[in-house]
């Protein structure tokens, strides 16, 4: 959601077309946006201007706006009334530089600033005859852009060569040259704050409109990564619990299930826990001694088959069995939850999940309507702040980032072709992220290797998630990390073929920053140089 400056401006005072375009802006762009309406300047004459947006990454740009329906005839430009003069392409480009010379004379950083320049038609869905030389079609807006306008902007600032980044000092200043009466300091790390608030208060919204469905006996939810399958399941998990249900809440993987138990209430008529583990502990099943050391084999096959083979001595029942990420679990598994509960209880089996990130192909399938179940979709990606959700959509068929999201840190790319020097690009990016105050526990390393994961705990100082900390770095590889969520992702994938699945879950776990480190076929998958 772009940032109006100063908050307490009065649309009222704009004409319809201008009111339309920066309420547009304001709900269409990102947070690092800031949108500046009627500004006047003065240079060696007086110049009003319609609407000022600037990013301090992206710079500033001029948005005119025109109310009438706009036509190029034999060259002239024409509205209803007749011939236009002076034409708009004159006024904005006037307007353009004597803003761009304003804001040089403001820093000696910003003199080579140049500014962007945008011509909006609100209420027209086309436009006739050629445009002139001096106008791009890339800085032309019409009223179907208003319903896009982060792409409309991204349009303008890309379509010119000369945008660059500014510091904190000189966007102040310019923030403060253009609204003298608006008290403002840009502040990345209240941005950050601010970022986590925004995403919470989507999810919430978000999942609050399904979280009634658990009032069916037979629910499944499905959504992309970051789409708050998680907090709505937690949220059943919840509900049902303080209305004195039995409740059984599981997830195959135990770090997720971790999760779950610290965010929900403890309380003797709930269990959580990971499936493998969570049902020794109902009455009738018989033990079983697990080893620390166990691995994948005695747990696939020894854990499994005992499980299998002691199921009907357990006697406990339940009024409801939630499960989150269903597709990591086999339908044999569901089979066996689905005898727990009580047919004279409130029987409700409630599922969430998303069949593109069955990682571990237990042949899960997604129920259907047919046998009964209520089924529906979460939309929007509400964890991913803007260009990683983006990135998650364009590139690995993620779900669409919320209009208004907040901004992403510049998602960055190292090429390594081998884990050695891979290994050396995390301690460098590991190195960077500590040095501006990212906490160690906001920062995950995610590989897509096991033998990767071990040489990156081998050689530095990161741990488990068994072992995590708020001085700790955690290392893991993307199987056991689905489900999670932190600040700052750096993703190590030295190998030149890896699967998509272990790139999408990798990359979701970042709420603000990715930092893929990777083979050059990675980078070219996702578009990054």
């Amino acid at each position: 959601m772009g940032l109006l400056i100063p908050p307490d401006f009065a649309l009222s005072g704009l004409n319809d077309s201008e009111r339309r375009v920066v309420e547009a802006l304001i709900d269409g762009t990102t947070d690092g946006w800031h949108i500046l309406p009627d500004v006047g300047i003065e240079t060696h004459r007086s110049y009003q201007l319609d609407v000022v947006i600037a990013h301090p990454r992206d710079g500033v740009a001029l948005i005119e706006v025109k109310g009438y329906h706009p036509q190029i005839v034999q060259g002239t430009w024409r509205n209803s009334h007749g011939p236009i003069d002076p034409p708009p392409t004159t006024q904005l480009n006037n307007n353009r530089y004597a803003l761009r010379d304003h804001l040089r004379s403001l820093s000696t950083d910003l003199q080579h600033l140049e500014v962007s320049a945008g011509l909006a038609f609100p209420n027209s869905a086309s436009f006739v005859g050629a445009l002139p030389p001096e106008l791009r079609e890339t800085q032309l807006l019409l009223s179907s852009d208003l319903d896009d306008m982060q792409n409309a902007v991204d349009r303008i600032v890309t379509s010119q060569s000369w945008h660059s980044a500014i510091s904190s000092d000189d966007f102040e200043a310019i923030i403060r040259s253009l609204r003298p009466d608006a008290e403002f300091s840009y502040d990345p790390t209240s941005r950050s704050r601010a970022m986590h608030r925004r995403l919470e208060a989507i999810s919430g919204a978000q999942t609050r409109a399904l979280e009634r469905l658990d009032q069916n006996r037979r629910v499944f939810v499905t959504g992309g990564a970051g789409t708050g399958k998680t907090r709505l399941a937690a949220a059943w998990a919840r509900r049902a619990a303080i209305n004195e249900l039995r409740v059984l809440m599981v997830a195959f993987n135990e770090p997720l299930a971790d999760e779950l138990r610290r965010v929900l209430p403890d309380r003797e008529n709930l269990r959580v826990g990971a499936f493998l583990r969570v049902v020794f502990e109902l009455e009738g099943m018989a033990p079983l001694h697990i080893p620390d050391d166990a691995d994948s084999t005695f747990w696939n096959e020894r854990v499994v088959g005992h499980l299998h083979s002691h199921w009907p001595s357990i006697t406990e029942s339940f009024d409801v069995i939630i499960v989150d990420e269903a597709q990591d679990f086999s339908p044999a598994w569901l089979a066996q939850l689905t005898s727990l509960l009580d047919p004279d209880g409130a029987n409700r089996m409630l599922m969430v999940g998303d069949a593109d990130q069955e990682l571990h192909q237990r042949g899960f399938r997604p129920p259907t309507s047919e046998d009964g179940w209520v089924l529906c979709e979460l939309v929007n990606n509400t964890r991913n702040s803007f260009q990683i959700a983006r990135l998650l959509r364009q590139r690995l068929g993620g779900p669409p980032a919320p209009i208004g999201g907040p901004e992403s840190d510049p998602i960055q790319f190292s090429e390594a072709t081998d884990p050695e020097l891979a290994a050396a690009m995390v301690r460098l990016a590991v190195e960077r992220l500590l040095a501006d105050g990212v906490p160690p526990a906001a920062i995950l390393v995610v590989t897509m290797t096991s033998s990767m994961r071990d040489l990156l705990r081998e050689r530095e100082t990161f741990v488990s998630w068994e072992h995590r900390g708020e001085d700790r770095i955690i290392c893991e590889t993307a199987r056991r990390v689905k489900g999670l969520e932190f600040d700052h992702v750096l993703l190590v994938a030295p190998d030149s073929e890896v699967a998509e699945t272990l790139l999408y879950v990798g990359i979701s776990r970042a709420v603000i920053g990715v930092h893929v480190i990777a083979h050059p076929n990675v980078g070219r998958r996702l578009g990054l140089h």
